[in-house]
């Protein structure tokens, strides 16, 4: 695009097609010369008056033709080419009429009339009935007014039908000189070649045409008055020839959107610029390198489509090239010429300012300018823009420190360089704001944690120096997030009564200055125990409220070889079955981590199954990482009991749990159930409770039946005081109901009976499937009454759903620049990222606030699935089926294909996937729906 087009004719004696050929320069002559020639008996006929010959082509597209160049003639007497000339349209009926007429009605090679034996309709090839070898349909073209236009100055017929004169621009020798398109002809030709300057013709103005047509016209010396076929001295079969090229650009009606915005060189802008002019000389000097052309795009250019490519200029070619491009448009050019002068070395503006602030100063260092002895001057303004005014002038050294500044207010610095009088532009700008130095206080040292019944007590050792306040954290696991439970502690000590009993609880403590917080103290842990016993197998005593009695199943190596044993019939996976017998409220089962080491070598695959009143809980055997344990107790293997517990919650706990159930509107199904794995040695005891990407179950039965639209299993977590989804699966009918609950975790469970709707959803396609998760308790609205189904979804918005859907634990540990800790979705994308569902960008970034596209979405979903243990077949081909499946990008063409084969996504039409499209509120939770019913972790 932006060069001349050149449409020529492509005639020969087989059916006319369109050739287009583009060229930036002159007409080439690529072809030989082609004629149109019919047999004698049919020229005969065709002669018996004046004749014209005519040529018509579909250019394809609106061209803006510039000049029409044709050439035209007959060989053999008794007639001679008199004239010819150009006409256009717009009208696609006119031309198809045109073509249908020549198909139909006069094709020379048509057999019958090439015999010279008309057939009856066709008339019209009798004598005196010339005219309708006209494709205009009139005698004489001065009389035609019709949808083909005459390009004026391109021939028109004489006011005398009997003229023979031949044009008066023949200027072509036939036998030296190449015809239009390439070759030459013999004698005895009447020839005429006729260049049309369309610009001069129509007011410097281009003509913008689909169709052209050119009309030659042939005539006869003598008159012709005899019958078909019996023409008196006339030689048979004159051969007529006609052949023309349209000369233009493509025509684009955006052409005039297409501009600049800006124009720089070297990085100043053009003196003068206009968006409307194309064409600038600017003088650079030439003893340095030729500076860099720079442009960038109006907003209509932008709105356009259009893009930008620039030609730099050389030291050979000194005019550089700015063209505007967009699909299916004309390019527009812009030409900067660089006229290198002789100027005086400039002195170069010092760049690599720096500006360090500090306690009543500012340090300020540069990098040296070089190639002479320069010196430098300081400056300094209060406001971004300026005005600066020199604070130090005649600096020998590349750096200077600002004393007179105060505390708490921002100052804005400039540095220009010196070299014999001659000063540099100022360099860029660079801030400081001043402080007074902040003592960040040291992190508090010797924690100490005491569990007691529902509380734990803390304690730590005083930080001196300064008056503190301490805050105090909590988390489910070591290596957080921690969760603050007191601020202002003025003390070194806090009894924290938050807490449930048969719950491992870690702690860090920071100390607080001047509102600067230190880093978090070491961390400790509290394991609060829910039973007490004397003898470590049964009976302890009764507690009060939030303590419950607690029996101790120990389990033998007998017993648990008899377990294995029992487990290897299983045609499954082997299950070793253990059943607790403990109190009316809890239960612990407890066996040495000895046996569990033989189990894993022997059973790799097996799974602890302990079944308590009606309750069983499956833990997969390699979901404990026995050396890991030993590592954290400083002990054996050996020396390791693993206690599983398994406890009803009563007490402070149970009554926060009904508070928060009351307050969302939810209806219990059964009590809260609390699951806890302990491993002690010694007098040392850990919780173990997180088992990375092993998920566990735990079932449930409940003695009715339930409708599992609206049930959902939820997860309490007692830090925070909030409940969520967890993965679960109803089963089972009429009297009973089993709930499987699954989770790479141990927490405190419950199932409850929800049911959330939202009015922007009547009448929505995805209202069924966004209602559920709603009741799920999975998605939220962004009021209690709407949902927003149509919003764009954020990638961090989206990680949290799966996180939650998955049933992850947040995690404190960031592996992204740009994901902060205070950030809401920290902990749900660390986690995302810790599981591999998410890896983030290059420059190790998340780009948390992007809205998500739909193959990124694909991505994440895919990775979710193999954490789930399910991986469905994908087939890239089959991709093919959607027309933009090259829009794909490779890094996610498996994923792309896992998820369209598992219909967990569909293409946005049958047609079209829309890789690269934003994904609406709406499609995450139809997806999100989908996900967790393939891997099984909803009905």
């Amino acid at each position: 695009m932006g060069a001349d087009i050149k449409i020529v004719s492509h005639n020969d004696e087989s059916r006319k097609e369109n050739v287009l050929e583009e060229d930036r320069t002159a007409m080439t002559t690529s072809e030989g010369y082609a004629f149109f020639q019919s047999g004698s008996s049919f020229e005969l006929n065709a002669g018996r008056t004046p004749w014209r010959y005519w040529v018509a082509l579909d250019l394809g597209r609106q061209i803006d033709i510039s000049r029409i160049e044709i050439e035209f003639g007959t060989m053999g007497s008794p007639g001679r080419s008199r004239n010819s000339s150009a006409w256009w349209t717009n009208d696609t009926a006119a031309y198809e009429s045109l073509i249908e007429s020549y198909n139909n009605f006069y094709n020379p090679l048509d057999p019958v009339l090439a015999a010279g034996q008309p057939e009856p309709d066709r008339q019209y090839y009798q004598a005196n009935n010339w005219p309708t070898k006209n494709p205009l349909g009139v005698e004489n073209l001065m009389g035609y007014s019709g949808p083909w236009n005459y390009f004026k100055g391109s021939g028109r017929q004489p006011s005398s039908v009997n003229s023979q004169g031949t044009s008066a621009t023949s200027n072509w020798n036939p036998l030296t000189q190449a015809a239009l398109k390439g070759g030459t002809l013999g004698t005895n030709y009447t020839l005429g070649r006729r260049a049309t300057d369309v610009l001069a013709n129509n007011s410097g103005q281009p003509i913008t045409a689909r169709y052209v047509m050119v009309v030659n016209e042939l005539n006869f010396f003598s008159p012709v008055t005899g019958a078909p076929g019996s023409i008196a001295g006339s030689s048979p079969g004159p051969m007529q020839f006609v052949d023309f090229a349209v000369i233009g650009e493509l025509h684009d009606d955006l052409t005039d959107l297409m501009g600049l915005e800006t124009l720089t060189v070297g990085g100043a802008p053009v003196t003068g610029f206009n968006p409307g002019t194309k064409n600038y000389t600017v003088d650079v000097a030439a003893n340095y390198p030729i500076p860099p052309v720079a442009a960038t795009l109006s907003p209509a250019s932008i709105a356009a489509g259009a893009v930008i490519d620039i030609i730099q200029a050389t030291d050979v070619e000194d005019t550089a090239v700015v063209r505007i491009s967009r699909t299916g448009g004309k390019d527009v050019f812009y030409l900067v010429k660089l006229n290198k002068t002789t100027q005086p070395d400039a002195t170069p503006a010092p760049t690599g300012l720096s500006a360090q602030a500090g306690d009543a100063q500012v340090s300020l260092s540069w990098d040296t300018v070089t190639g002479a002895t320069y010196t430098y001057n300081v400056k300094r303004s209060l406001l971004p823009t300026g005005p600066f005014s020199t604070i130090a002038s005649s600096v020998t050294q590349a750096t200077y420190t600002d004393k007179s500044v105060a505390n708490g207010t921002t100052y804005y610095y400039v540095v220009t360089a010196l070299n014999q009088g001659q000063e540099s532009a100022n360099s860029a700008i660079e801030s400081a704001k001043p402080e007074a130095p902040i003592v960040v206080p040291p992190a508090p040292v010797g924690l100490t944690a005491q569990a007691g019944n529902a509380q734990v007590g803390l304690s730590w050792n005083t930080v001196t120096g300064a008056t503190y306040t301490y805050n105090v954290k909590r988390s489910l696991t070591e290596s957080g997030p921690f969760t603050i439970v007191a601020t202002n502690v003025t003390g070194s000590s806090f009894t924290d009564n938050s807490v449930a009993n048969g719950t491992t609880y870690y702690y860090v403590v920071s100390a607080v200055n001047a509102g600067v917080e230190s880093a978090n103290s070491s961390v400790v842990v509290a394991v609060i125990p829910s039973y007490t016993s004397s003898t470590g197998s049964s009976g302890g005593t009764p507690n009060d409220s939030g303590k419950n009695e607690q029996k101790v199943t120990t389990i033998s190596p007998a017993e648990w070889q008899k377990a294995m044993d029992a487990s290897k019939s299983d045609t499954n996976t082997p299950k070793i079955k253990v059943e607790a017998s403990g109190t009316e409220n809890s239960a612990q089962v407890q066996l040495t981590a000895s046996l569990l080491a033989d189990a894993q070598s022997k059973l790799p695959t097996a799974i602890l199954s302990v079944h308590f009143d009606t309750v069983t809980y499956d833990l997969p055997i390699k979901a404990l990482n026995l050396d890991a344990i030993a590592n954290s107790l400083g002990a054996a293997v050996k020396d390791i009991k693993i206690n599983v517990q398994i406890e009803k919650v009563t007490g402070t706990t149970a009554t926060a749990i009904e508070n928060k159930v009351k307050q969302a509107g939810l209806t219990p199904l059964t009590g809260a159930l609390a699951f806890n794995i302990t491993a002690e040695a010694g007098n040392k005891t850990i919780s173990v409770n997180e088992f990375g990407t092993i998920y566990v179950s735990r079932s449930i039965v409940i003695g009715k039946s339930v409708d599992d639209s609206k049930a959902t299993a939820v997860m309490y977590n007692p830090v925070t005081g909030e409940m969520g989804f967890v993965p679960a699966v109803f089963s089972g009918s009429g009297t009973n109901t089993q709930v499987t609950i699954q989770r790479p975790g141990n927490s405190i469970y419950m199932v409850v009976d929800s049911n959330k709707t939202f009015t922007d959803l009547d009448g929505h396609w995805a209202k069924v499937d966004v209602e559920l998760l709603a009741s799920k308790l999975l998605i939220q609205g962004i009021t209690d009454t709407d949902f927003a189904p149509n919003n764009q979804i954020t990638r961090a918005e989206f990680a949290a759903l799966l996180v939650r859907a998955m049933g992850l634990s947040e995690d404190s540990e960031s592996k992204f620049s740009d994901v902060k800790s205070t950030d809401w979705f920290a902990g749900s994308v660390n986690a995302a990222a810790k599981a591999g569902l998410i890896n983030g960008f290059e420059g190790g970034v998340f780009k948390p606030a992007s809205y998500i596209t739909r193959e990124q979405m694909a991505v994440m979903i895919s990775r979710s699935l193999s954490l789930a243990g399910k991986h469905p077949e994908g087939d890239v081909k089959g991709l093919l089926t959607f027309a933009d499946s090259q829009m794909i990008g490779t890094w996610a063409k498996d994923a792309v294909s896992q998820s369209v084969n598992a219909k967990i996504i569909n293409g946005m039409t049958d047609q079209t996937f829309a890789p690269n499209e934003n994904s609406s509120r709406a499609q995450a939770a139809v997806m999100l729906k989908r996900l967790l019913q393939y891997t099984g972790f909803i009905n």
